[in-house]
């Protein structure tokens, strides 16, 4: 417990009292078992440092032993973790795997922000029947949303108490099966929320008028240099001194074939970008007074999203139940955070285009869930420029990686007429549909010639800064006095300091002459 304050301990103490005697008033029993160890640390990256588990907290039941990290904004889940070990030592595990993780989130009582039963009722309106009864088989509830299973067990037990009372959900609790009439009643309480469900009120407007913005990558692949860590603070810290009020935070997913529709998983890894390294993240940004943007992304080895083309129309309606599953989970993680924007895909450009009608409807329940503004990150040129569906959006959006020109040694004026050219497409766009425009990524490497084909990565190539820092200039030229453009993120500010540097050829402008053009614009020339 070194590093945390007597105050915290005591609050902490005080909170692990109130779940023990939750627990025991609601089980009617003294838990056995005796006294729990409770490892505590002042921070989810001193955690997992020491212990190899970021999460706000983790427990050995058959130790008796817990580890907690007393870091703010994870309210309710030490709660959560005390609460399933008193279960077990007081019922043993259940049959049917939800009823201790819903249970457990109903003696923890409030968690992220609002009680248990309120995240339930949110969610409900945005959940089909397939998704709901997927929690009743344990195989689907542990490789679903560790988030979205968890919200939906907790409105079950809460409905099955008020069925049938405690005592006899307690007598059953061991050996309950999917099979009884409180699943299917609550079912169809789930499909009358579903289909009366509507809108969360939108949060859009109290956005800033531009917003200055930079990708924060997940640069670090350990603890220790990944958006957990002090590191990433201060990679946060630094891009508010330079100015900028926005960040993207990119958890990612993994698909191995772009033909064949697979459930998505979520980053649970300590070195990932897992849920509590990404709320971390946003935290600080929020701290430093800049909007988050969440803006997951799927991950194809060897491609890019915009492969992803499924051969039927049964693998297409199971690659958007897929999605709509796993994008829900970052709709609930972005509500509890109070993060800003969603965006809801990352350049699916043969996902999209002629699946407009599919695209709408996830974007309507993910309203149901999330009330801050939503966009989605179209692909440069064919995507961006035919998809229908923006007028469901608060914000076109689009990854701008449009050539500025086809000479490799082109001067500034026809750097800066390509810019133009292509802000004049994007603003084209966004006057069609009557939307304002995030360019949700735009960048350029420090090489020879990084105009010619922007979204290239380097390798092997010599170091140009001058040529990355006249890209950025040019481009924020080109954008003076374009009025339906509400903001850019550059792609991409590391969450280590040390990435990045003079000899380095990549996308970022960290340490380099393009460094000192972004402190220009955003600090002087755009600033508020």
């Amino acid at each position: 417990m070194d590093g945390c304050e007597p105050d915290s301990l005591q609050r902490l103490a005080t909170r692990l009292e109130g779940t023990w005697e939750r627990a025991e008033t609601f089980l009617g029993v003294a838990i056995p078992g005796g006294r729990i160890l409770c490892n505590v640390y002042p921070s989810l990256e001193s955690k997992g440092l020491a212990t190899g588990y970021t999460m706000p907290a983790h427990s050995f039941s058959g130790r008796g032993e817990m580890h907690v990290a007393v870091e703010a904004g994870f309210e309710g889940d030490i709660e959560l973790d005390l609460a399933t070990l008193l279960l077990r030592r007081a019922l043993g595990r259940p049959r049917t795997d939800m009823l201790e993780d819903g249970l457990a989130l109903l003696l923890a009582g409030r968690w992220r922000g609002r009680e248990a039963g309120e995240w339930a009722r949110i969610l409900t309106a945005a959940v089909d029947r397939r998704q709901a009864a997927g929690i009743f088989e344990n195989r689907s509830f542990h490789s679903g949303s560790p988030l979205v299973g968890r919200v939906l067990a907790v409105g079950f037990v809460r409905h099955a108490i008020d069925l049938y009372g405690a005592e006899v959900v307690l007598e059953n609790y061991a050996t309950w099966r999917a099979n009884d009439d409180a699943v299917e009643r609550w079912l169809l309480d789930v499909e009358e929320r579903y289909r009366s469900g509507r809108r969360r009120p939108s949060t859009a407007a109290s956005l800033p008028r531009f917003q200055r913005g930079f990708c924060h990558a997940h640069e670090g692949y350990a603890v220790l240099d990944g958006y957990i860590s002090r590191q990433s603070d201060q990679a946060i810290e630094r891009l508010a001194a330079l100015g900028t009020n926005a960040i993207s935070l990119t958890p990612f997913t993994y698909m191995r074939d772009p033909s064949r529709p697979v459930q998505l998983r979520f980053s649970q890894s300590p070195n990932q970008e897992n849920d509590e390294s990404v709320a971390h993240a946003a935290r600080c940004a929020q701290r430093n007074g800049m909007v988050v943007m969440l803006k997951p992304h799927v991950w194809l080895g060897g491609s890019w999203p915009g492969e992803i083309e499924m051969t039927s129309e049964d693998d297409w309606n199971q690659f958007f139940s897929y999605y709509l599953d796993w994008i829900l989970h970052y709709a609930l993680l972005a509500e509890m955070y109070d993060m800003d924007i969603l965006c809801a895909g990352v350049e699916l450009s043969r996902a999209t285009v002629g699946n407009e009608a599919r695209w709408i409807d996830l974007f309507e329940r993910v309203r149901r869930v999330y009330s801050g503004a939503l966009t989605y990150a179209a692909n440069w040129g064919g995507e961006f420029e035919t998809v229908s569906f923006w007028d469901a959006l608060d914000f076109v959006g689009v990854n701008c990686y449009y050539p500025l020109s086809e000479e490799e040694s082109a001067a500034d004026e026809a750097l800066l007429a390509g810019a133009a050219r292509a802000l004049d497409t994007i603003a084209e766009v966004a006057d069609r549909h009557q939307r304002p425009v995030l360019i949700t990524e735009v960048g350029f490497t420090s090489s020879p010639s990084p105009w010619l084909r922007p979204y290239e990565r380097t390798r092997g190539v010599r170091v140009d800064e001058q040529a990355q820092a006249r890209c950025y200039e040019v481009f924020f030229q080109a954008l003076q006095g374009r009025e339906s453009i509400a903001g850019l993120y550059w792609w991409k500010w590391p969450s280590f300091l040390g990435y990045g540097g003079p000899a380095h050829a990549g996308f970022t402008p960290n340490r380099k002459a393009a460094e000192r053009v972004i402190e220009k614009w955003y600090g002087d020339i755009l600033a508020d």
